[in-house]
């Protein structure tokens, strides 16, 4: 559903229209976006070559998978029981403003 209304509001009102969220790609950079589907709740299938695997913690909270395998991830996404709210509730515990703001430590 295209908009370009990007009010907060809006956005998650179309993320929870959706039964997942696919955005196979080969090179992003981090993918804000699917921390911002699944903060609402939708489950997300990302690529695993590229930095959709970092939002989606290497297949910990949302599918990374190669183009081969992107039609069974999808069909099994739309057919898991998940938990909206627990899912919303993993990403937000995870990728926060305090976690965000938290210095690099130097590993020496």
């Amino acid at each position: 559903v295209p908009s370009h209304d990007t009010r907060p509001e809006v956005v998650e009102t179309l993320f929870q229209c959706a039964d997942v969220f696919v955005m196979h790609s080969t090179g992003e950079g981090f993918g804000i976006v699917f921390l911002e589907a699944m903060a609402c709740g939708v489950p997300v299938v990302g690529g695993d070559q590229d930095g959709s695997r970092d939002p989606l913690q290497d297949g910990r909270l949302g599918a990374c998978v190669s183009a081969e395998a992107l039609p069974t991830a999808l069909q099994q996404a739309l057919d898991s029981q998940h938990n909206p709210e627990e899912l919303s509730a993993r990403v937000k515990a995870i990728f926060n403003r305090e976690t965000f703001c938290q210095q690099p430590q130097v590993i020496a």
